[in-house]
């Protein structure tokens, strides 16, 4: 990719975020304002709550296994002391 379709692509995202742009602007600066953009910054942050709900969604999952396969054993053991006596 040329450095000028890199700044002409950012130029256009930030068009279509209703972001003003500088012409005179150079790449860093434009990635900087696009960085800080509020869509941007909007879709990180739901990016981020959607992993974060994830991972805590599996943690739930994961200790409702361990506790279901503790009392699955228990009613076993408990099965086998009614068979024995």
């Amino acid at each position: 990719m040329f450095k000028g379709d890199e700044k002409e692509d950012i130029v256009v995202v930030l068009g279509e975020l209703g972001e003003t742009v500088d012409p005179n602007m150079n790449v860093e600066d434009l990635k900087q304002k696009l960085m800080q953009s509020k869509a941007y910054l909007e879709g990180k942050e739901f990016l981020d709550t959607t992993i974060e709900e994830r991972m805590e969604e599996e943690e739930r999952r994961k200790r409702d296994e361990e506790h279901r396969m503790k009392m699955e054993k228990y009613r076993k053991r408990e099965e086998y002391r009614k068979y024995v006596t």
